[in-house]
C-alpha cells in the first residue's frame, strides 16, 4: 500500500468567511492539509495595501506559481476565481490540479472557452451542480458545510427569512413579501450588495437567517445544486421554502420541514409555516462535512495518479 504521509494539500482561494470557517480544523487521515489565502499572505507587507490592484493580481499569481513549482507531487484544490483559472490555465507541469466551482458556470462564450481549455489540460474540474457536471465534463462533488457550534441563535420572531445577495432575486423575494404580508404572515429580508465593505460574518449570516422560522432557498435560474441553505436549515432546526425540485430527491427531505414551490402562489403557506419543526436524522459528519467532501477529491486525484 503506498504511503501518502508525505503528501500535502492546499486549499488556495480567496476564501469568504462562511468557507474559510468549513475549511477551520479540516482533517483528511494521512495527508496535511494547509488553507492559502494570498490576501492573508501579504498581511505583513505593509505598502502592498497601496498598491494599484493589478499589481496586487502580480504579486498573488507570482506567489501562486512559486508554490505550484516547489510541490509538483503535491494536491492543489482552487477556489473558481477568475485570477486563478486564467493563471492555472497556464500551467503545464502539474498533474494534480483541482478547480473547486462554487458557483454555477456562466453561460458565456469566454466561460465556456476556459473551462473546455483547462479540461484540455487536465485539470480536474468540481462543480455541486449536477447540470454542470453534466454539460461541461466536470466532476461531482456534495455541497458541504460544518454546524456553527459554540454561538446561541435567536428565537424566530419572523415567519420566513432570506438573507443573501441579489443575484436578479430580489425582485421575486419583495414580491413574496408583498403575498405573505397580505395574508398576515412576516418576513425578514436583508439583501446584500456586493461591495466588501457590506460583506458579513458567517456568524452575523446565521444570526439573521435564522429569525425566521423557515429560511427561503431562490436558486438562480439554470442552477440545479444544493445551496447551503438546505443544509443550514437542518443543523439550524428551521424549516424551508425552496424552487429547487431536486431537495425532494435528498436523503435528509423532510416534507413537514420542506416545501418545495415555485413562489408564486402562497397558498397553503400558512398552514405550512403553523406546523411545529419536525426532527430529522443527519449525521453532521457524513457525506457533507467539508473532511469527507475533501477526501473524496484527494482519493481522486490519487487514483488518476495511479491510472495513468
Amino acid at each position: 500500500m503506498r504511503n501518502n504521509t508525505a503528501i500535502e494539500v492546499y486549499l488556495v482561494g480567496f476564501w469568504p468567511d462562511y468557507e474559510a470557517f468549513f475549511f477551520q480544523g479540516i482533517v483528511v487521515p494521512n495527508y496535511r492539509v494547509k488553507v492559502i489565502n494570498p490576501i492573508k499572505a501579504q498581511r505583513n507587507n505593509f505598502l502592498f495595501k497601496f498598491l494599484p490592484r493589478f499589481l496586487k493580481n502580480r504579486l498573488y499569481k507570482k506567489q501562486i506559481l512559486s508554490l505550484i513549482k516547489k510541490k509538483n507531487n503535491d494536491i492543489f484544490i482552487f477556489q473558481d476565481n477568475r485570477l486563478f483559472l486564467d493563471l492555472i490555465v497556464r500551467v503545464d507541469t502539474h498533474k494534480r490540479l483541482n478547480i473547486l466551482y462554487r458557483n454555477v458556470l456562466k453561460n458565456t462564450e469566454i466561460e465556456i472557452l476556459r473551462t473546455k481549455k483547462l479540461s484540455e489540460k487536465g485539470i480536474h474540474l468540481w462543480s455541486f451542480d449536477v447540470d454542470d457536471c453534466n454539460n461541461y465534463k466536470m466532476q461531482f462533488y456534495q455541497q458541504f458545510i460544518r454546524k456553527h457550534t459554540g454561538m446561541s441563535l435567536p428565537k424566530p420572531t419572523y415567519d420566513f427569512s432570506f438573507v443573501g445577495r441579489d443575484k436578479g432575486r430580489s425582485k421575486k423575494i419583495y414580491a413574496l413579501e408583498k403575498k405573505l404580508n397580505a395574508l398576515g404572515m412576516t418576513i425578514f429580508i436583508k439583501i446584500i450588495d456586493s461591495q466588501k465593505s457590506s460583506a458579513m460574518s458567517y456568524r452575523e449570516y446565521l444570526r439573521l437567517s435564522c429569525q425566521g422560522k423557515c429560511i427561503i432557498d431562490l436558486n438562480q435560474g439554470g442552477q440545479s445544486g444544493l445551496t447551503l441553505r438546505p443544509l443550514e436549515s437542518i443543523l439550524y432546526k428551521r424549516k424551508l421554502l425552496t424552487n429547487n425540485t431536486r431537495v425532494k430527491s435528498e436523503s435528509f427531505f423532510s416534507p413537514e420541514n420542506m416545501k418545495v414551490h415555485d413562489l408564486n402562489d402562497v397558498d397553503g403557506f400558512s398552514l405550512f409555516i403553523s406546523k411545529p419543526y419536525e426532527e430529522v436524522e443527519f449525521d453532521e459528519k457524513g457525506i457533507h462535512h467539508p473532511s469527507v467532501v475533501l477526501r473524496s477529491i484527494i482519493e481522486f486525484n490519487v487514483t488518476q495518479n495511479f491510472n495513468q
